[in-house]
């Protein structure tokens, strides 16, 4: 099938008929790739990575797995008492009374 590239702004296009549209299996609006190679224009799908959601990362993950997976010299810094820091900031500490 031929077709006809025509201007488009300061870009070119070709208009894709329907039925090869739905042979390629791509819809209107689909993102799509494109190259040029030995005098060809390809057109396909954009190979893309999946994108995971926390909760499909986490999936089946047991809170044991995770403290595991962690390094093990930050989990053994992690699980040690250290002493009794103080911190003393306006944040942390309760209100002092007023003086009076």
């Amino acid at each position: 099938m031929e077709t006809t590239i025509s201007k488009w702004g300061n870009s070119s296009g070709v208009r894709i008929p329907k039925d090869v549209l739905a042979r390629s299996g791509l819809k209107e609006g689909a993102a799509v790739a494109i190259e040029a190679e030995d005098g060809r224009v390809i057109i396909s799908r954009p190979k893309t990575k999946k994108k995971y959601t926390l909760e499909e990362l986490l999936a089946g993950t047991t809170p044991e797995e995770y403290r595991n997976a962690l390094d093990p010299e930050f989990h053994e810094w992690w699980q040690s008492s250290v002493g009794r820091e103080i911190i003393e900031d306006d944040y942390s500490s309760p209100p002092k009374p007023p003086k009076r």
